[in-house]
Formats: structure tokens, sequence, C-alpha cells
């Protein structure tokens, strides 16, 4: 939850160049043992992952503002 406002942000500052979802697992704890969570490679939460061609290629665990959001998962991405 605390990454919601950042999260926020960060999609609103990007909009018409990417799309944005948000999954939610509940309870969290249960996170690691969901079969998404184990196809996205789920290490910790919150998980940013950036896919291009439906593969992922940019991956971020923890949280950030939006400024390091953009740099680490999308910048360079055409």
């Amino acid at each position: 939850m605390r990454g919601n406002p950042a999260f926020e942000e960060f999609a609103k500052s990007a909009e018409g160049k990417s799309r944005f979802t948000r999954v939610v697992f509940t309870p969290w704890t249960t996170a690691t043992s969901d079969p998404f969570a184990k196809e996205i490679g789920l290490l910790g939460l919150p998980i940013y992952v950036t896919y291009r061609d439906g593969k992922p290629v940019r991956r971020k665990v923890g949280y950030g503002p939006p400024a390091e959001l953009q740099k680490d998962l999308l910048d360079g991405i055409q």
C-alpha cells in the first residue's frame, strides 16, 4: 500500500507511452505461492516488471520515487 502513491504518479507521468497493471495479492502473505507470482519471479513486494513483446525485460523490487522507477523500468526501452 505504501507504494501506491508513487505507482500512481509514475503511471500518470508515462501515460500514452506505456500501460500499467496493478496486481494485489490478498492476503499478501500468499504471494509467493501464487502461480502468477511464480511466473514473474516474485522475490518481494512491491515488484515492478517491464514487459516487451510479452516477455519480462526489467524488474525492480521495492519502493522508489517516480523518477527512479522511470529510469529503472522504462528509460532506453523503445
